[in-house]
């Protein structure tokens, strides 16, 4: 039973990693609006690389 609890504890922190990293990810890529932005990074050099991506992904996806 032991092996059983861990075994779950193992399963439900991984699931909540792969939430946590898609979240980030999702939130970078696909924030178009500039409007509605909320930043989760207060950080100028993270903001100004996040616009970069969204710029070279946009460039990318319109040819």
């Amino acid at each position: 039973m032991k092996n059983k609890d861990t075994f779950m504890k193992i399963v439900v922190f991984v699931i909540m990693l792969f939430v946590f990293v898609f979240w980030i990810l999702f939130s970078f890529v696909f924030k178009k609006d500039d409007n509605n932005n909320i930043n989760i990074f207060e950080n100028k050099e993270l903001n100004n690389l996040k616009e970069d991506f969204i710029n070279i992904t946009d460039d990318f996806f319109k040819k």
